[in-house]
């Protein structure tokens, strides 16, 4: 019975929008391993999909909490969707989750592990959430509102309210520049090499065992990734 069970929950995740959304998004453009972006840009299958998304599940059931816990209060926008236009590619698309309009703060709920947000409160939100919440930034002054600031606002997914952790910065159309650039570079080394364009572009260690196209000792590059043992970067795992 409790396989019969566990196996309803993964098939419903696999039916989620998200689980089967194939154009990148501006919550992955911040990922600092671009062989991991090209992989999906040039539409390869994917051959690490057996994890255990109960983590995703919880984030976001308290995604939808959160968002009713806003969604009538004065002052608060929830679940803006936004597009950027890219100088090669197709528009990017996401949705904010959180913009307080007195502030012009734009915020992104963050559901994570206690190892994941004691990291947080340590060095910061990391480069794939920052770079994402200053493109939610970008999305919402192109949908003609005032941004000052973005804030990551991390949840724990175990523990008390009392354990959740608040960062923001000054909005800095400097750091959505720089993603837009590495978005275009990688298009363009796709419209040279096609499926062997993840070939041409080292592995960057960033969470690799949650990667799509992680495979332990792959040799195949264009079909799947090996990963690094050479850690240079770190990214965030929602």
């Amino acid at each position: 019975m409790i396989d019969e069970l566990r196996q309803h929950i993964i098939q419903k995740e696999t039916r989620r929008p998200r689980a089967t959304q194939t154009a990148i998004g501006i919550s992955e453009i911040g990922n600092p391993c671009s062989r991991r972006h090209a992989y999906k840009l040039a539409g390869t299958t994917k051959v690490n999909t057996g994890g255990d998304p109960w983590a995703s599940i919880i984030g976001t059931a308290v995604h939808k909490y959160l968002d009713e816990a806003f969604t009538s209060s004065v002052g608060w926008i929830c679940d803006q969707h936004v597009t950027i236009p890219t100088p090669t590619g197709p528009p990017l698309t996401g949705t904010i989750d959180l913009y307080h309009s007195d502030s012009g703060t734009v915020i992104d709920h963050k559901v994570v592990g206690n190892t994941s947000l004691q990291r947080m409160r340590k060095n910061g939100p990391g480069d794939q959430y920052r770079t994402q919440v200053h493109l939610y930034g970008l999305g919402m002054q192109l949908a003609g509102y005032t941004v000052n600031t973005v804030a990551i606002m991390a949840w724990p997914r175990t523990g008390m309210l009392k354990d959740a952790w608040y960062w923001s910065e000054p909005w800095n159309e400097d750091v959505c520049e720089t993603a837009l650039a590495k978005l275009d570079s990688l298009h363009h080394i796709i419209a040279l090499f096609g499926d062997d364009a993840p070939t041409k572009i080292p592995a960057t260690e960033a969470h690799c065992m949650y990667c799509p196209w992680f495979m332990p000792a792959a040799t195949e590059i264009r079909e799947a990734c090996p990963g690094t043992t050479t850690p240079t970067s770190k990214g965030n795992q929602e």
